[in-house]
């Protein structure tokens, strides 16, 4: 099976209605036993791809683990405990208690209490280490240096009082202030070692200790201006600082203002701000009263279609355009047009397949060669609050891309969730860009075009995770199904998964090995301490690339309907299941442009690819393709085997 056939709307995550719990509502505790126990937390909201969550189990197997929890778990505990009790006060006995543990799991975490304070520290130590490693020797040393510890950080004002409790801690404890300086001195090591690789120097000599020192003590002094402001994410700062070091201290660097209007940071190669965080915008806000399509940006709302049809594409896109169907004429085009760009007179509409969800058209106008794209969303695919929620998503999350300085996307010109007499179903009218998907084009790259793309690629997926948020759960327009850690949240996800596969007529044994493989790595979900927006469909049928000159350019990427919040990398995992994992050198070039994974990343991935290969067998199931389940099972049986790159 070729990648492209197996994506687009096998990726809708288990959505809830939009009524359901938000971030204001408490998410209560991880799940206590496996994944497919019965007293796992399911909620009852109907969820896209099938029946309710909460339906029979049938023959689930049970695991009847002890209560799990994570780093980060303890973690919070110690540290209340600290706050409430004082360092020295607190026993590690204490903290295991207060975490439902024993003493024995504590040290499966921590060899000593001093190391929780210092957890976070020391990851992002390996951290850095990781991604140096991984950077392009073609990239400037200093450039490599600020881009590596940009993306270890993610912390943002909102993290300021935990963090300040933790410096108050460390400085007067004489424990902690005694294991302080080891730790300054491995996270210099990490960036005068790399120096020292890259420039050739011994990693004891005079440069590589230099820069090591010069940049500890720029983050250390935007960490100290952070924590006394708390206005901005300290990746803000962090950026500001290193910038001004790596010009030399350049008065033209000096006085330049260190964050651009503070909570604005200067954008990197991406495009995008080095980090910020999700927010949810007006909903008089998503408007655009006017404007010219022939000055915006080269993006496009062109749908993917449905996963069998990828590379068939009508006009523009490949193959021969399909002239409208009566449902969108040119009398409603006009309607839906009109208001935000005075003026545009259509000569043709075009049709442009869709999603699951919509129907998507191309409408092209007198005198300008920029389209606009139409999507539809009538209300014969089932219940019209639900498509009308799909179409204030797809808006929000294009503008909060948007937000973040993102700029390969569509532009939101208007969106009727209830229609104009004209058009009444719910629509979108949306900028559009030139190309085609890289699924289609893929034949007629080069090696050298492979590189090139797929390294954008991975560059683009990076800018959306560096906006990252609090908690994991779907995002409409707002989170909802909120859970407290990656591990609730996949946990509760692989429960929904593994109850859908037994109600499509999965294997039960095939159920219990995933089961218990997912409960043997369980350790694995802990590790993503913070969530990140996901587009969560990234993949080649979604991205669009045009030749210019004389290769490939990336120019955009579209279809963020499945957006949610949660590991970066089961994003990057989707995006490697589907497009990447049989093709070496694109995966190579993907990773570069992204910046590296983390130490435990390629088990993660490999954990997370089974989750996908989950959903894609329920999908197929649920949507009469049964032809595609064997082969899919064999990807399953690869993945617990420890074969995640395994072709059936």
């Amino acid at each position: 099976m070729t990648s492209d056939a197996r994506a687009n709307d096998a990726g809708t995550s288990d959505a809830p209605t939009t009524d359901g719990p938000t971030s204001d509502v408490s998410a209560g505790d991880a799940p206590t036993s496996g994944v497919l126990a019965s007293d796992a937390p399911t909620g009852d909201a109907p969820t896209p791809d099938g029946p309710n969550r909460d339906g029979p189990t049938g023959d689930a197997p049970r695991r009847g683990r002890p209560r799990g929890t994570s780093a980060r778990e303890l973690e919070l505990i110690a540290l209340r405990l600290f706050a409430e009790q004082g360092f020295e006060q607190t026993t590690i006995d204490q903290i295991a208690a207060a975490a439902g543990v024993s003493r024995r799991t504590f040290f499966r975490y921590y060899a000593a209490k001093s190391d929780i304070l210092w957890h976070e520290f020391d990851h992002e130590v390996d951290t850095i280490r990781h991604l140096l490693a991984e950077m392009p020797d073609d990239l400037p040393v200093m450039t490599a240096v600020r881009r590596a510890v940009l993306a270890a950080n993610h912390h943002r004002a909102a993290d300021v009082p935990e963090l300040r409790m933790r410096m108050t801690l460390i400085g007067s404890v004489p424990e902690l202030t005694a294991s302080a300086a080891l730790r300054y001195d491995a996270w210099e090591r990490a960036i005068s070692d790399f120096v020292a690789r890259r420039t050739r120097h011994p990693a004891g000599s005079l440069y590589p200790l230099a820069v090591g020192r010069a940049v500890l003590a720029a983050c250390r002094a935007a960490f100290d201006r952070w924590a006394a402001r708390a206005d901005a994410d300290l990746t803000a700062y962090l950026d500001a600082a290193l910038r001004a070091l790596a010009a030399g201290f350049a008065d033209d660097a000096l006085h330049s203002k260190p964050v651009d209007a503070l909570g604005t940071p200067p954008t990197d190669a991406s495009g995008a701000p080095p980090a910020d965080t999700l927010g949810t915008l007006p909903a008089d806000a998503t408007r655009t009263q006017s404007a010219d399509p022939t000055s915006t940006p080269a993006v496009n709302a062109t749908d993917t279609p449905p996963a069998d049809a990828h590379g068939a594409r009508g006009g523009r896109q490949g193959g021969a355009a399909t002239h409208i169907p009566p449902a969108l004429t040119l009398q409603a085009a006009q309607a839906a047009i009109e208001p935000v760009v005075p003026g545009f007179r259509i000569t043709e509409v075009v049709a442009r397949g869709g999603g699951e969800v919509n129907s998507v058209y191309e409408v092209r106008g007198a005198g300008t060669d920029r389209p606009l794209i139409v999507k539809v969303y009538p209300e014969r695919w089932g219940s019209a609050l639900r498509w009308r929620s799909k179409l204030a998503k797809e808006v929000h999350v294009y503008q909060l891309l948007a937000r973040h300085g993102i700029a390969e996307i569509p532009r939101v010109l208007r969106h009727e969730p209830a229609g104009v007499p004209e058009l009444p179903s719910a629509f979108a009218v949306l900028t559009s860009l030139d190309g085609e998907p890289l699924a289609a084009a893929g034949d007629r790259l080069t090696d050298r075009d492979i590189d090139h793309v797929y390294q954008h690629m991975g560059r683009l997926l990076a800018a959306v995770h560096r906006i990252t948020a609090d908690r994991w759960g779907y995002l409409t327009t707002r989170l909802v199904d909120v859970q407290p850690s990656n591990t609730a949240y996949m946990v509760d996800q692989f429960t929904r998964k593994l109850r859908r596969f037994l109600e499509l007529g999965g294997d039960p044994a095939l159920a219990r090995a995933i089961d218990r493989h997912v409960g043997r790595h369980e350790e694995l979900l802990a590790a993503c301490w913070r969530p990140s927006l996901c587009h969560n469909d990234f993949h080649d049928g979604n991205v669009l690339v045009a030749r210019r000159g004389p290769g490939w350019q990336v120019t955009g990427y579209i279809d963020v309907e499945n957006a949610i919040v949660a590991d970066p990398l089961l994003d990057l995992a989707k995006t490697d299941y589907y497009s990447l994992r049989h093709n070496a050198p694109a995966r190579r070039a993907f990773l570069r442009g992204y910046g590296g994974l983390p130490a435990d990343g390629e088990s993660r991935v490999a954990l997370y690819q089974l989750y996908h290969a989950l959903e894609f067998w329920n999908w197929s199931a649920g949507n009469g393709k049964r032809d595609l389940l064997p082969e899919i099972g064999a990807d399953l049986e690869s993945l617990i085997a420890g074969q995640p790159n395994a072709r059936p």
